[in-house]
């Protein structure tokens, strides 16, 4: 069962996810309006502080307040599950998948231990070290190797999603690099940038969390 301060943890990030789609900034697409939010910078936080099966969670709970109506997404044209008519509906659906494969990528392989946790001995007059497992000890290549790959899934989500829309839905179809315009490489190299923010403070941040 999860700890109350997980779960208070996970609440921050719903929360925030839904404040990062309300700062949004128009930007125009061969389908329309589309919004430039900080939202994959919060999945990639998601990704760097909770275990995947948390981040999963907090993603789904998300999307689930979207689609029973209430005001979280970006995009204002749409509510509720007509929300699912939006071309940019992948975006979200890359959030609740890239978030958990983030984490997941990330607790792949154990962190790094400081010096003082270390556990030296000697064994047959050889010194010898001894790790352990200690949360919170991740470096920021780490960290930004995870927050590549919650951008890959979310934009690889969105991107499709917007593809299959225009061909079965609107009967338009589009091609990928119609797609992949100067708008995605800017959407693109924002959220590269932004994740490398994050994952500059989100081994101090997760150490913080461990402890308490």
């Amino acid at each position: 069962m999860l700890k109350t301060n997980r779960l208070a943890i996970m609440g921050l990030f719903v929360a925030l996810m839904s404040v990062s789609a309300w700062m949004r900034i128009p930007l125009p697409t061969p389908l329309g309006m589309t919004y430039l939010t900080f939202q994959t910078a919060v999945a990639i936080l998601a990704a760097l502080l909770l275990t995947p099966w948390e981040a999963f969670i907090t993603m789904a709970v998300y999307l689930a307040l979207g689609l029973v109506g209430l005001p979280v997404f970006a995009n204002p044209a749409f509510a509720g599950l007509g929300y699912l008519a939006s071309p940019t509906f992948g975006y979200l659906i890359g959030f609740m998948l890239g978030a958990p494969l983030g984490s997941l990528f990330l607790n792949r392989t154990p962190p790094e231990l400081p010096d003082d946790l270390k556990v030296r001995g000697l064994l047959k007059g050889i010194e010898t070290e001894q790790t352990t497992h200690v949360p919170g000890q991740y470096n920021f290549g780490q960290c930004f190797m995870a927050a590549l790959v919650v951008i890959m899934v979310v934009f690889s989500c969105g991107i499709f999603y917007t593809w299959a829309y225009s061909r079965w839905v609107l009967g338009v179809p589009v091609a990928f690099a119609t797609l992949t315009t100067v708008t995605s490489a800017f959407l693109w190299l924002k959220d590269t940038v932004l994740g490398a923010l994050v994952a500059s403070i989100a081994p101090r941040l997760r150490a913080i969390i461990d402890r308490s």
